[in-house]
């Protein structure tokens, strides 16, 4: 009955996947990305297989049944690989994968390699499915191992994303976090959908919405991030500064930059200014994190963040980060020591972005001033 419908919304969704992996291969080559395109791909796969079968199975021709058992042993092995490949996406999104053991990473295996294995003997045991002489697909009495595994690496992967959701604390974190729930999400409505009307595959299409909604969010953010250090850009704290002072009573602002910065560019290279500014940035990052605060690269050696709370929660603030570059420098065994001059502004009547950026930068030129820190040992 939905025979025709299955095969147009498998079309659509192999168009969309194959539209994403163009544009994403070679213009990234991080593990992110990489895994990224491994989850595109096997659901590219299963896409392509379920709309043979559609095919294959309304022909009604016992000829195919070879055909029918191969490809269902295919759909079935891809669905734990697909599943297999999200968990470990998502585990290298949230910065986990590295904690891993070798033996952890291969029990995360098992699960997609036995499901593999019931795939491949099914056509012999009729376990997990079986065609029957007039080409007709049944599932077998193993069959909830395919929703075991599949689902089971899905749900894994959301337990994890919804574990992170507790301790974000900027909207724009969340929101990343949210757009990955929406893998699980979209599955089980697309399967109830499936359950509801019968015989209508929806489950693949839904999670290609998912992915595909996910890449424009990962494009969206690559537009706002800066390429060297990871943060948000200089468009994107203008935008969240507006956005704030139009929402948020008590903001404090804080500008940075790195003292003597020149100095190691020119004394060490300018990879090793690179590497600075990296060293920085992930320093603020881990102190930031601590905060509802909005972290960005400003500009050059200058960084901004954008607090929610008072002038005593920005110095607060600022004593934790210097704290934190204090103790990098006293345990770094490094040619150059990172400082940074810090200068805040507190939001008062009237306040707008342009006045609040020109009162830090004033604040921090004074602090600079008074600084006289030598970064070389």
């Amino acid at each position: 009955m939905y025979e025709a419908v299955a095969i147009e919304l498998n079309t659509i969704c192999i168009l969309i996947l194959l539209f994403i992996i163009f544009k994403l291969r070679g213009s990234d080559n991080s593990t992110e990305v990489i895994c990224f395109l491994r989850v595109l791909i096997s659901v590219l796969v299963v896409l392509f297989i379920d709309m043979l079968w559609v095919m294959i199975e309304s022909s009604g021709r016992t000829s195919l049944i070879p055909l029918n058992n191969i490809i269902n042993v295919i759909y079935m092995a891809d669905t734990g690989v697909i599943g297999y490949f999200w968990l470990r996406f998502i585990e290298y999104k949230l910065g986990k994968w590295k904690y891993f053991s070798r033996r952890a990473r291969l029990l995360l295996l098992l699960p997609m390699l036995i499901l593999a294995l019931f795939s491949i003997t099914a056509p012999f045991n009729d376990l997990l499915f079986y065609v029957d002489s007039l080409n007709v697909y049944h599932r077998g009495d193993w069959y909830p191992l395919q929703l075991v595994v599949s689902y089971g690496y899905l749900g894994a992967a959301s337990f994890h994303i919804a574990s992170e959701l507790r301790f974000v604390k900027t909207t724009s974190q969340r929101n990343a976090l949210l757009f990955l729930l929406s893998f699980l999400f979209f599955p089980v409505i697309g399967g109830l959908i499936s359950v509801i009307f019968y015989g209508l595959p929806v489950v693949w299409p839904a999670s290609t919405l998912s992915l595909l909604l996910l890449y424009m969010d990962m494009q969206d953010r690559r537009i706002s991030t800066d390429s060297l250090t990871n943060l948000n850009n200089r468009r994107k704290f203008d935008q969240y500064l507006e956005d704030s002072l139009e929402h948020t009573r008590n903001i404090s602002l804080l500008i940075m930059d790195i003292n003597n910065f020149k100095h190691i560019n020119d004394t060490c290279g300018h990879l090793a200014g690179d590497k600075a500014l990296q060293e920085t940035a992930e320093i603020l990052k881990s102190v930031c994190g601590a905060y509802n605060a909005f972290l960005s690269r400003y500009g050059g050696d200058e960084f901004a963040v954008v607090l929610m709370g008072r002038r005593t929660d920005a110095e607060q603030l600022k004593q934790d980060i210097n704290d934190a570059l204090a103790a990098r420098n006293r345990g770094k065994a490094s040619a150059f020591e990172i400082n940074l001059s810090i200068g805040i502004a507190a939001r008062a009547a009237g306040s707008t972005s342009k006045s609040l950026i020109d009162t830090a930068d004033r604040e921090l030129y004074k602090e600079k001033a008074r600084s006289r820190t030598t970064l070389f040992r």
